[in-house]
Protein backbone atom coordinates (compact mmCIF):
# COMPACT_ATOMS: atom_id res chain seq x y z
CA UNK A 1 0.00 0.00 0.00
CA UNK A 2 1.73 3.87 -0.66
CA UNK A 3 2.11 5.59 2.55
CA UNK A 4 -0.76 8.30 3.47
CA UNK A 5 -0.70 10.96 6.22
CA UNK A 6 -3.79 10.78 8.79
CA UNK A 7 -4.15 13.94 10.18
CA UNK A 8 -7.60 14.39 12.64
CA UNK A 9 -9.58 17.58 12.33
CA UNK A 10 -10.15 18.08 15.43
CA UNK A 11 -6.17 17.82 16.73
CA UNK A 12 -4.52 19.63 14.43
CA UNK A 13 -4.12 23.75 14.27
CA UNK A 14 -7.33 25.67 12.44
CA UNK A 15 -8.28 29.42 11.98
CA UNK A 16 -11.58 30.69 11.57
CA UNK A 17 -13.55 33.31 10.27
CA UNK A 18 -17.14 34.09 10.21
CA UNK A 19 -18.33 31.62 12.67
CA UNK A 20 -16.60 29.89 15.63
CA UNK A 21 -15.82 26.00 15.48
CA UNK A 22 -16.32 23.26 18.14
CA UNK A 23 -15.21 19.76 18.54
CA UNK A 24 -18.41 17.20 18.25
CA UNK A 25 -17.75 13.90 19.95
CA UNK A 26 -19.03 10.97 17.85
CA UNK A 27 -18.28 6.97 18.66
CA UNK A 28 -18.30 6.28 14.75
CA UNK A 29 -16.38 8.77 14.24
CA UNK A 30 -12.61 8.93 13.55
CA UNK A 31 -10.78 8.70 16.61
CA UNK A 32 -14.01 9.51 18.21
CA UNK A 33 -14.62 12.97 17.40
CA UNK A 34 -14.78 15.57 14.64
CA UNK A 35 -14.72 19.53 14.01
CA UNK A 36 -17.47 21.78 13.33
CA UNK A 37 -17.07 24.92 11.70
CA UNK A 38 -20.78 26.52 12.93
CA UNK A 39 -21.92 28.52 10.37
CA UNK A 40 -25.04 29.69 10.17
CA UNK A 41 -24.33 32.08 7.02
CA UNK A 42 -22.44 31.52 3.28
CA UNK A 43 -19.03 32.59 3.05
CA UNK A 44 -17.40 31.41 6.37
CA UNK A 45 -14.40 29.52 6.72
CA UNK A 46 -11.87 27.48 8.40
CA UNK A 47 -8.59 26.54 7.67
CA UNK A 48 -6.65 23.55 8.93
CA UNK A 49 -3.38 23.16 8.76
CA UNK A 50 -1.27 20.00 7.94
CA UNK A 51 1.92 20.31 9.29
CA UNK A 52 5.31 18.04 8.73
CA UNK A 53 4.06 16.88 4.49
CA UNK A 54 6.99 15.64 2.43
CA UNK A 55 6.99 16.87 -1.04
CA UNK A 56 5.33 14.88 -2.99
CA UNK A 57 1.82 14.07 -5.17
CA UNK A 58 -0.57 13.16 -2.90
CA UNK A 59 -4.70 12.12 -3.51
CA UNK A 60 -6.28 14.61 -1.13
CA UNK A 61 -9.34 12.68 0.94
CA UNK A 62 -11.75 14.47 3.86
CA UNK A 63 -13.57 12.06 6.04
CA UNK A 64 -16.61 13.74 7.62
CA UNK A 65 -20.09 13.34 9.07
CA UNK A 66 -23.33 13.96 7.07
CA UNK A 67 -26.81 14.69 8.86
CA UNK A 68 -30.32 15.88 8.20
CA UNK A 69 -29.28 19.24 10.07
CA UNK A 70 -26.76 21.86 10.25
CA UNK A 71 -24.93 20.96 7.65
CA UNK A 72 -24.24 23.10 4.45
CA UNK A 73 -22.85 22.76 0.85
CA UNK A 74 -18.61 23.53 1.33
CA UNK A 75 -16.05 24.27 -1.15
CA UNK A 76 -12.49 23.62 -0.76
CA UNK A 77 -8.48 25.18 -1.22
CA UNK A 78 -5.22 24.36 -1.29
CA UNK A 79 -2.94 26.87 -0.42
CA UNK A 80 -4.86 29.57 -1.33
CA UNK A 81 -5.75 27.46 -4.70
CA UNK A 82 -9.06 26.60 -4.84
CA UNK A 83 -10.43 23.32 -5.65
CA UNK A 84 -13.96 24.25 -7.65
CA UNK A 85 -15.54 21.26 -5.78
CA UNK A 86 -18.89 21.14 -3.66
CA UNK A 87 -19.74 18.90 -0.99
CA UNK A 88 -23.36 18.77 0.08
CA UNK A 89 -22.85 17.13 3.50
CA UNK A 90 -26.74 16.61 3.80
CA UNK A 91 -27.68 12.93 4.39
CA UNK A 92 -31.22 12.00 5.05
CA UNK A 93 -29.51 9.65 7.92
CA UNK A 94 -25.91 9.96 10.16
CA UNK A 95 -23.14 8.63 7.13
CA UNK A 96 -19.91 8.97 7.69
CA UNK A 97 -18.80 9.42 3.91
CA UNK A 98 -15.21 9.42 2.71
CA UNK A 99 -14.63 11.90 -0.44
CA UNK A 100 -11.88 11.91 -2.60
CA UNK A 101 -11.25 15.81 -3.12
CA UNK A 102 -7.64 16.30 -5.48
CA UNK A 103 -4.67 15.07 -6.43
CA UNK A 104 -2.33 17.45 -5.14
CA UNK A 105 1.33 18.44 -6.24
CA UNK A 106 3.94 19.51 -3.32
CA UNK A 107 6.92 21.01 -4.56
CA UNK A 108 8.84 21.62 -1.09
CA UNK A 109 8.02 20.03 2.44
CA UNK A 110 6.51 21.54 5.06
CA UNK A 111 3.27 22.83 6.11
CA UNK A 112 -0.09 23.07 3.88
CA UNK A 113 -3.22 24.89 4.46
CA UNK A 114 -7.04 23.35 3.91
CA UNK A 115 -9.86 25.65 3.90
CA UNK A 116 -13.51 25.02 3.90
CA UNK A 117 -15.56 27.32 3.00
CA UNK A 118 -19.35 27.06 2.83
CA UNK A 119 -21.68 27.95 -0.12
CA UNK A 120 -24.38 26.86 0.44
CA UNK A 121 -27.48 24.63 2.08
CA UNK A 122 -29.50 21.33 0.78
CA UNK A 123 -33.23 23.04 0.64
CA UNK A 124 -33.84 19.52 2.22
CA UNK A 125 -31.49 20.18 5.27
CA UNK A 126 -32.76 22.21 8.67
CA UNK A 127 -31.08 24.06 11.25
CA UNK A 128 -27.40 25.87 10.29
CA UNK A 129 -24.73 25.28 7.82
CA UNK A 130 -22.11 23.88 9.33
CA UNK A 131 -18.91 22.29 7.98
CA UNK A 132 -17.95 19.05 8.94
CA UNK A 133 -14.24 17.46 9.26
CA UNK A 134 -13.56 14.11 10.82
CA UNK A 135 -10.14 13.02 8.89
CA UNK A 136 -8.02 14.78 6.53
CA UNK A 137 -5.78 11.88 4.67
CA UNK A 138 -2.99 12.12 2.10
CA UNK A 139 -2.34 8.78 0.08
CA UNK A 140 1.16 9.01 -1.66
CA UNK A 141 0.65 8.96 -5.85
CA UNK A 142 3.78 10.05 -6.48
CA UNK A 143 7.07 10.86 -4.67
CA UNK A 144 9.33 13.64 -6.45
CA UNK A 145 12.33 12.48 -8.23
CA UNK A 146 14.82 10.55 -6.01
CA UNK A 147 18.73 11.64 -5.72
CA UNK A 148 21.60 10.42 -5.16
CA UNK A 149 23.74 13.37 -4.14
CA UNK A 150 27.01 12.26 -2.94
CA UNK A 151 29.60 9.17 -4.32
CA UNK A 152 32.04 8.12 -2.14
CA UNK A 153 35.12 5.40 -3.66
CA UNK A 154 35.64 3.24 -0.21
CA UNK A 155 38.85 1.77 0.48
CA UNK A 156 37.83 -1.89 -0.70
CA UNK A 157 36.92 -0.39 -3.63
CA UNK A 158 32.95 -0.13 -2.98
CA UNK A 159 30.91 2.21 -3.78
CA UNK A 160 29.17 4.43 -1.10
CA UNK A 161 25.61 6.20 -2.51
CA UNK A 162 23.87 8.91 -0.25
CA UNK A 163 21.12 11.00 -1.48
CA UNK A 164 17.77 11.96 -1.08
CA UNK A 165 13.86 10.41 -1.69
CA UNK A 166 10.27 10.32 0.30
CA UNK A 167 11.18 9.25 3.70
CA UNK A 168 10.20 5.62 4.95
CA UNK A 169 9.47 4.97 1.03
CA UNK A 170 11.28 1.55 -0.05
CA UNK A 171 13.59 1.61 -3.19
CA UNK A 172 14.79 -0.75 -5.64
CA UNK A 173 18.33 0.11 -6.30
CA UNK A 174 19.36 -1.39 -10.35
CA UNK A 175 22.57 -0.61 -12.15
CA UNK A 176 23.51 -1.03 -15.57
CA UNK A 177 27.03 -0.48 -17.42
CA UNK A 178 25.80 0.65 -20.75
CA UNK A 179 23.08 3.95 -21.04
CA UNK A 180 22.14 3.00 -23.89
CA UNK A 181 21.35 -0.62 -23.28
CA UNK A 182 17.60 -1.69 -21.03
CA UNK A 183 19.54 -4.56 -19.22
CA UNK A 184 19.22 -2.87 -15.85
CA UNK A 185 19.60 -5.33 -12.98
CA UNK A 186 18.84 -4.66 -9.60
CA UNK A 187 21.61 -4.84 -6.96
CA UNK A 188 20.08 -3.88 -3.59
CA UNK A 189 17.14 -2.53 -1.75
CA UNK A 190 17.06 0.54 0.48
CA UNK A 191 14.41 2.43 2.93
CA UNK A 192 14.65 6.47 3.09
CA UNK A 193 15.22 7.20 6.28
CA UNK A 194 12.53 9.37 8.52
CA UNK A 195 14.03 12.67 7.10
CA UNK A 196 14.27 11.09 3.51
CA UNK A 197 18.26 10.87 3.49
CA UNK A 198 19.18 7.47 1.43
CA UNK A 199 22.67 5.49 2.00
CA UNK A 200 23.45 2.50 -0.76
CA UNK A 201 26.62 0.97 -0.29
CA UNK A 202 27.56 -1.11 -3.68
CA UNK A 203 30.04 -3.71 -3.17
CA UNK A 204 30.33 -5.49 -6.68
CA UNK A 205 32.25 -2.44 -8.61
CA UNK A 206 35.65 -3.29 -8.12
CA UNK A 207 36.10 -5.16 -11.24
CA UNK A 208 34.26 -2.63 -12.82
CA UNK A 209 35.28 0.03 -15.31
CA UNK A 210 31.88 2.48 -15.38
CA UNK A 211 28.58 1.83 -13.78
CA UNK A 212 25.11 3.87 -13.87
CA UNK A 213 22.40 3.67 -11.30
CA UNK A 214 18.66 4.46 -10.85
CA UNK A 215 16.09 4.31 -8.17
CA UNK A 216 12.86 2.36 -8.36
CA UNK A 217 9.60 2.52 -6.37
CA UNK A 218 6.85 -0.29 -6.65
Amino acid sequence: LPPSLTFEAELIPFTTNGAAAAVQSDANSSNGQWEALTATANGAWIEYTLADVSAGQYQLALKWKGNTSNRGIITHSVDGIGLGDSVDQYSSAQTYPETNLTVVTFTNSGSHIIRQTVIGKNPAGTGDRWAAADKFTLTLVQSLPSTFTGVVTLTNGSIHFSGSGYPNLNYTVQANTNLSSTNWKTTGTITAAPSGTLQFIDTNTPALSQRYYRLVTP
